[in-house]
């Protein structure tokens, strides 16, 4: 292999290894790794599956075991004593988000029916995307049950997202749970094209091979 060819042969591999390194990396938020117990005060800040989750203005996060939700079995994410909004980010990484577990609170923090709590009619899911704007879509609860739901794949390229409860003239501080988030494409680059790619080792061939 001539000096040439092995240029060449080196830039194949970048833009080979480039695109390898932006394939999708799928990785399922459970809360597993947060502490354990009936529903645990994490304060305005957590970390979990090396996603940051930020409570709603006055509230605290909660990592409830199988609590706060009838239907829930796992431990699950809760924001509490006000309206619910979870805010997710990576750090200023990109990521993706295919769909989540969720349901409205349905019980106290012992497992049983108190009004120390609101519950949400509805979930509104906000991506922030990383070209800019944003991609909302809404879930409305099945009463107390808690479901698997699906996001549009709009929701592929995000810097960050937020899940804020809904509630009615009479729940006016909405809360829910969540869990299982699934993500995709986590901390990958913005993808260059295939054709921009091709084209700038195509430009560059041809100037090594006029130095040649």
């Amino acid at each position: 292999m001539n000096k040439l060819q092995h240029r060449l042969f080196t830039a194949c591999l970048a833009v080979f290894t480039c695109g390898i390194s932006s394939m999708s990396q799928a990785l399922i938020i459970d809360f597993e790794d947060l502490p354990a117990g009936s529903c645990i005060d994490l304060g305005t800040s957590a970390t979990s599956g090396g996603f940051t989750f930020s409570s709603g203005p006055g509230n605290n996060l909660f990592a409830c075991d199988a609590l706060a939700n009838g239907g829930n079995t796992t431990r699950a994410l809760i924001d509490a004593n006000g309206p619910a909004l979870i805010t997710m980010d990576l750090g200023g990484s990109s990521f993706g988000v295919a769909g989540f577990d969720a349901g409205s609170r349905s019980s106290d923090f012992t497992g049983g029916i108190g009004q120390t709590f609101q519950s949400s009619i509805a979930l509104l899911v906000t991506g922030f995307l990383t070209a800019g704007g944003t991609v909302s879509q809404q879930f409305d609860f099945n009463g107390t049950d808690f479901e698997s739901w699906s996001l549009s794949a709009a929701f592929g390229s995000l810097t960050s997202i937020t899940f804020t409860g809904i509630g009615n003239q009479t729940f006016t501080d909405p809360e829910f749970l969540i869990d299982n988030i699934v993500t995709s494409d986590v901390g990958a680059p913005i993808p260059v094209p295939p054709t921009v790619a091709l084209l700038g080792l195509g430009l560059l061939g041809l100037r090594l091979s006029r130095k040649a």
